[in-house]
């Protein structure tokens, strides 16, 4: 986050406050709130900085700050604007005798409270990182209470905001010249009632309610977070050249344990033992119609052997999930779609952990749902940890589904619609890998009778496409086995297209074993 003013701000209050000569301890709050007012104002001359109180205490050791305001002293643009409040800072347990005769600060804890404030700035395209102090700092514990800020970018829409924050920092060493980093949080417990972003192209907010995290327990628990597009679907889609997926999604009762924020702040390491997410709702949305742009997209295995810091992952849990793809295709008037609701999901071994170059494990999902409510479906995706050609399998079995079910997708992709037909049962396996996929499908159905749309009427009567429905249902098989024949098995055979993702690679490897499945007349061996 960019609060380095505020954070520098205070951390100069602490440095000019402890480094006060003991006439202001003899002398009394009024003048040593003077001699800081100037101090403050002087090594920060573009601000203007007030403080309301100040009280200094030798027994116990301590310094009360009331009421801190600071704002810009002089606005160049009327869309520049930076102010703020702190309610009050209570320096407790401080070293003074030390800080005045070797120059170090030695504070057991301080308190910050009631922090506001508000900024529009323009973020700088190169991060500087401003010095903290002059002289050695040891702090116990930093407690934040009540922080409310938010800042912005005058350049673009990107902005952050936070509200109802409370955070704890501890052991907190900064040694002299040190520059500001989020390096120096150490160890911190932080609890925050929402915090926001809005991205520079102002095409996505993520939003998080309700977040608990613990250095004790190793936990964050989060009550929701959420991806909002700020268009509308075709409104969204307009303002790219290419094809872009829409999504909007929303997970909520989020709990991770065994994880370590020190970890991720100092080495971006994502480490935790479990994972569970409570509800999951996902709505995607792909305009077909816009140009298509050929750029390979990478393989999920090399995505996690790629993170820039160690991916470790014991295992996680959907518990319940919805998602919704819908697109508009080339020639359709309308958009399709198809919904898989009920998901409930666990993946065991997210990692990039080298130890597994030489000893062998498995990252393994297995899900479960229904397809438009009604299709019973489970898979199983398995891999290799670090297999040289990224070599995976996907088995799975789907019951008793009326196909007409999915014709919302089929008709606006296809333009086919299931007149009648029921799945009493597939099941397939096939292995694949960078490559390739190859495999078998059975596909037990009857009663398949299908027609052909007209792309520009959505009707399926005229007669043109009257007579090319007649000649596929003559092609297409209407029942798996046909009368006093045995089951037909399709084969799965498809080689990936490296330029779509895995779901792509998984849909048409599955579709060559269904195409193979209605139209051959024996039964294939593989």
């Amino acid at each position: 986050m960019r609060w380095r003013i505020l954070f520098k701000i205070l951390f100069g209050i602490a440095v000019l406050v402890l480094l006060t000569e003991l006439t202001v301890l003899i002398f009394g709050g009024v003048y040593a709130k003077k001699r800081l007012e100037t101090a403050l104002n002087a090594n920060y001359p573009g601000y203007e900085i007030g403080i309301n109180s100040i009280h200094i205490s030798l027994l116990p050791s301590s310094i009360n700050l009331g009421r801190i305001s600071f704002s810009l002293r002089d606005l160049k643009q009327d869309s520049v604007e930076q102010k703020g409040e702190i309610e009050s800072v209570k320096l407790r347990g401080i070293g003074f005798i030390k800080a005045l005769i070797k120059k170090e600060i030695c504070i057991r804890e301080v308190v910050i409270s009631g922090i506001t404030g508000t900024a529009k700035i323009q973020f700088p395209e190169k991060q500087s990182q401003p010095k903290v102090a002059p002289l050695n700092i040891k702090i116990g514990k930093i407690q934040f209470v009540a922080l409310n800020v938010s800042i912005a970018n005058t350049l673009n829409s990107q902005s952050y905001s936070m509200k109802d924050c409370n955070m704890n920092m501890y052991k907190l060493m900064i040694n002299k010249n040190d520059t500001l980093s989020i390096k120096m949080l150490g160890k911190i417990d932080f609890k925050a009632g929402m915090l926001s972003m809005v991205t520079p192209d102002s095409m996505y907010s993520f939003l998080v309610n309700d977040i608990q995290y613990s250095e004790n327990s190793k936990s964050l628990i989060i009550k929701n977070f959420s991806i909002h597009p700020d268009y509308s679907g075709y409104d969204f889609t307009s303002r790219y050249k290419f094809q872009t997926d829409r999504i909007e999604a929303e997970f909520s009762n989020i709990s991770i344990t065994g994880f370590s924020a020190d970890e991720y702040f100092n080495s971006k390491n994502i480490i935790c033992s479990y994972a569970e997410i409570g509800k999951m709702n996902i709505d995607i949305f792909r305009d077909k119609r816009k140009e298509f742009h050929h750029i390979n997209k990478p393989e999920v295995q090399d995505l996690i052997y790629n993170y820039p810091g160690t991916l470790d992952i014991d295992s996680a849990e959907i518990i319940n999930g919805n998602v919704k793809y819908a697109q508009h295709a080339e020639n359709a008037n309308e958009p399709g779609s198809i919904r898989i609701n009920d998901i409930s999901a666990n993946i065991y071994r997210i990692t990039n952990d080298s130890a597994f170059r030489k000893e062998v494990g498995y990252t393994v999902l297995k899900a479960d749902g229904f397809i438009e409510s009604k299709g019973k479906i489970n898979i199983e995706y398995k891999y290799k940890i670090f297999e040289p050609n990224n070599q995976f399998s996907l088995t799975g079995v789907i019951k008793n589904m009326d196909l007409q079910e999915i014709n919302p997708i089929l008709e606006k992709t296809a333009f086919i619609s299931i007149a009648s037909g029921n799945i009493d049962g597939i099941k397939f396996s096939f292995n694949a890998d960078s490559k390739k996929a190859a495999g078998e499908m059975a596909m037990l159905y009857h009663g398949l009778e299908v027609a052909l749309i007209n792309k520009k009427t959505d009707h399926t009567t005229a007669l043109k496409e009257r007579i090319i429905s007649y000649i596929i249902n003559k092609k297409v098989m209407d029942s798996n086995p046909l009368p006093g024949e045995e089951v037909r098995t399709g084969i799965i055979e498809f080689e990936r297209d490296p330029e779509k993702f895995i779901f792509n690679y998984w849909f048409k490897s599955l579709l060559s074993g269904i195409k193979g499945t209605l139209t051959q007349k024996k039964k294939n061996k593989v």
